[in-house]
């Protein structure tokens, strides 16, 4: 059954927002304006309510007192309070009338989504009762679903992690699943019976983020007016997770070091240390390093970290696991949703796997989301996908132009907007073929113009297409296609390599691998830049760890 959150807060816009992102999670909202009225529904016997995201700040009663009316009768019930008045008297207070969490206004979707993921595991009610600590949710290595080589690989890696006792950091972009991966080395270790506590640093306001890692004394500051275990000592036994590493000030980071080393932690005000026994996982969607580089994070911390590594590819990067991630959304959201979805038309399918998914599987699972809600039918076409559509036809450069209506649908198009430019390259550090040159008056390098329209044709010879009135031009039909002329865009080539082409097809007429065309276009920046990967990485638009990786996959060599 889909679990229902209560949501308290008197402010009609701040309802309206929570419900839709509660909706977006797969929960079922339940708002409600006013302390009195979440009183009265958290009565024995009234609605099921799972867990309660509670606003502090009210007119009447206030979330403090609803706090303390309700505690005494739902002690096991999760209550996440959240205020735009954040100290530490203010959480203190929150503290011990019982929440479960505290967050200050604004909360960002994924602090939101953490907190109550956490708050709806098997463990919390013990939590509240003050007994057993929190246990981690048992989650074998299978449920991290997909069959591409590059999962594969990450799933040896998190065998291999799962029995040692080393640090580990797992690095990868926003929404990879870099917790979901915690999670599994945890559940296969054998501290699968402690808890796993999660922290997001770069989540916690910055004046409490000492208190929470390490904890506080009585009287340690003002408004400390009782002891407080901080997440270190929660974790004892367990598995500690420190979600974006990287976001951690300086001073904390030495901290950190000294707990790595010595085993124990100072508590604020403590007049000595106390010993832990946990097991680290840390992970960051920022390269770690280039932060090293500049001063910003510490190198012997880096080192202590990074023992263990692990990298989790993009989406974009394990294209097979497109449609397993994507059948597992619709199975989950059709149930919530109560609608009854039988799949993908083979154009949704197209699109959702040539998109290059920048938000990689948590965008994937939000346009899931959107479609099964949009969808009249059994079945997710196209037209259910709207932003993606947009977002695919933009990173293609034709800017906002309302798409046709069976964009995906058929076979490869290209388009010159404007005549400009011959190559776009996408976020993902790859490049689409748009144009067979530029613009030079009344004709394309490479192209004619037809009626006072551009057409397309192949480098060579072929038949030319004119451009369609939306601005697009079907491929031209090879027998067999020549070779594609392109040029990076904005640069032209040197001299000794203006003849190197890169082919967009194959020898057969067909699209070649986007795998090989990247391999093209990452030895051309070798030969054009000499080498050097700053300028490398800096031109194809990606990290400069991202493309000494693909170098060595690819066995070829930079300097800097």
């Amino acid at each position: 059954m889909t679990p229902t959150i209560l949501i308290v807060d008197d402010d009609p816009a701040q309802r309206r927002l929570l419900e839709a992102t509660i909706g977006r999670f797969g929960y079922r909202p339940r708002p409600v304006g006013s302390g009195e009225e979440a009183v009265r529904l958290l009565m024995p016997g009234r609605e099921r309510v799972d867990a309660v995201l509670l606003d502090l700040t009210m007119p009447g009663l206030s979330g403090i007192d609803v706090l303390n009316q309700v505690r005494p009768i739902r002690p096991h019930l999760p209550i996440l309070v959240f205020t735009a008045h954040g100290g530490i008297d203010v959480a203190v207070q929150a503290m011990r009338a019982g929440a479960t969490d505290f967050m200050v206004k604004p909360v960002s979707a994924d602090r939101l989504q953490i907190a109550i993921r956490q708050a709806l595991r098997p463990g919390v009610a013990d939590d509240l009762d003050g007994g057993a600590p929190r246990r981690g949710r048992p989650m074998p290595v299978t449920d991290i679903l997909g069959d591409s080589r590059a999962i594969r690989a990450v799933l040896g890696l998190v065998a291999r992690a799962a029995n040692s006792t080393i640090p580990i950091l797992i690095e990868g972009e926003s929404g990879v699943g870099k917790e979901l991966i915690a999670r599994a080395i945890h559940a296969r270790s054998d501290r699968t019976h402690g808890p796993l506590v999660t922290v997001n640093c770069g989540a916690i306001p910055e004046n409490l983020v000492e208190t929470i890692l390490f904890g506080h004394e009585k009287g340690a500051f003002t408004g400390a007016s009782e002891r407080h275990i901080g997440k270190f000592q929660e974790a004892s036994g367990g598995t500690l997770f420190l979600d974006e590493i990287g976001e951690l000030r300086p001073d904390l980071q030495v901290k950190l070091l000294r707990a790595l080393q010595a085993g124990e932690i100072d508590p604020v005000g403590s007049k000595q240390p106390v010993p832990i026994d946990i097991r680290l996982i840390s992970a960051t969607n920022r390269n770690l390093w280039d932060l090293v580089q500049t001063g910003q994070f510490r190198d012997d911390l880096y080192y202590r970290l990074n023992v263990f590594p692990i990298y989790v590819p993009p989406l974009r990067d394990r294209r097979d696991d497109i449609l397993v991630l994507a059948r597992h959304f619709i199975q989950r959201f059709e149930a919530a949703e109560g609608k009854r979805i039988r799949g993908l038309t083979e154009a949704a399918e197209r699109l959702l796997t040539t998109y290059h998914w920048p938000g990689n599987v948590r965008q994937l699972e939000n346009a899931i989301f959107r479609a099964v809600v949009l969808s009249d039918g059994d079945i997710l076409d196209v037209e259910h996908f709207p932003q993606v559509q947009q977002a695919a036809y933009r990173a293609n450069g034709f800017g906002d132009t309302a798409l046709p209506g069976d964009y995906g649908a058929g076979p490869p198009v290209y388009a010159v907007p404007g005549g400009q430019p011959p190559l776009a390259p996408t976020p993902g550090g790859l490049a689409y073929p748009q144009a067979v040159g530029q613009m030079a008056g009344g004709q394309m390098a490479g192209g004619q113009m037809a009626g006072g329209r551009p057409m397309l044709v192949a480098a060579g010879g072929g038949q030319p297409a004119p451009m369609m009135p939306q601005g697009f031009a079907q491929a031209p039909t090879p027998a067999p296609m020549p070779p594609v002329q392109l040029a990076p865009a904005g640069m032209r080539p040197r001299d000794d390599e203006a003849e190197a082409p890169i082919r967009a097809f194959d020898e057969a007429g067909h699209i070649r691998p986007l795998e090989e065309i990247e391999a093209d276009i990452i030895r051309m920046a070798l030969r054009q830049y000499r080498g050097r990967v700053s300028e490398m990485a800096r031109r194809l638009g990606i990290g400069r760890s991202t493309l000494y990786r693909k170098l060595r996959d690819l066995g070829l060599d930079g300097t800097d």
